[in-house]
């Protein structure tokens, strides 16, 4: 069981879901997923799976889809110092999406793009350090950046977070590992031909992919990609009914 009390910076530590239509992804991911929820103050709410928090969400504003943002799940990662992290961002090449805001009680937050334009968020704690179960069946257990151009993305995040990031034998390019100080943290993929745009992908651990979708289909989202089988494990990719894509994996979940 994958608990959590700390992030050592560079570690991604938590995932919200923007969605225009709170009420709605509280029912589809309770159905799917079994996550309780809780409304707290400034629009926000916390999922929650077996006694802990795993997620969160928040709605998505008519400013924000005017600006191009559409529903998403973001994922943030664990910073000493968020000022530093985000002008460390523009001098790579990156972008920040606007002013870093703060949570009184939680921390302080900013979402940028990498120089290929995937969006992510740095997030400096204080009070709230991220995810409390993760790397479980109903928790949240994989990222990985899908671009169509994994090797140009690999100097930036290098930089930015210290990650390791080397191709994975035998992919012949398609996958590359991401890790730090040796321990696993996600990958980096080649991106399907028919992809908008290069994102980061937040995985759900699941006992089976193909009984997961059943459920997704009878609380109203969408199959979009298998299941499929890789050496890991088994992955499915799915679609929530605000249009919010998500991936489903099982397998063997690191601690």
């Amino acid at each position: 069981m994958g608990r959590r009390s700390h992030y050592a910076p560079g570690t991604p530590c938590a995932v919200d879901l923007v969605t225009p239509d709170v009420a709605t992804a509280k029912d589809f991911y309770r159905r799917v997923f079994g996550w309780e929820s809780e409304d707290l103050d400034h629009g926000y709410t916390v999922f929650r799976h077996d006694g802990g928090t795993v997620a969160g969400a928040y709605p998505l504003t008519q400013e924000m889809a005017q600006a191009g943002t559409g529903p998403a799940w973001r994922t943030y990662v664990a910073v000493a110092d968020l000022d530093a992290s985000a002008a460390r961002v523009a001098e790579l090449g990156g972008a920040l999406e606007d002013e870093p805001f703060a949570v009184p009680g939680a921390g302080r937050g900013v979402a940028f793009t990498d120089p290929g334009g995937a969006e992510l968020s740095l997030w400096q704690a204080d009070g709230f350090v991220g995810a409390e179960v993760v790397n479980e069946v109903g928790a949240w257990a994989w990222n990985d950046l899908q671009t169509p151009d994994p090797p140009a993305a690999v100097p930036f995040y290098e930089a930015l977070f210290g990650w390791e990031i080397r191709e994975v034998p035998g992919s012949g390019g398609a996958y590359w590992s991401v890790g730090l100080d040796g321990r696993p943290l996600g990958g980096v993929m080649q991106a399907p031909p028919a992809t908008p745009r290069p994102s980061w992908n937040v995985y759900f651990g699941v006992m089976s992919c193909g009984a997961t979708l059943e459920h997704v289909d009878v609380a109203g989202g969408e199959r979009v990609a298998g299941p499929l089988d890789v050496p890991a494990g088994r992955f499915a990719v799915a679609m929530d009914p605000l249009a919010a894509t998500f991936s489903l994996v099982e397998g063997r979940f690191d601690d």
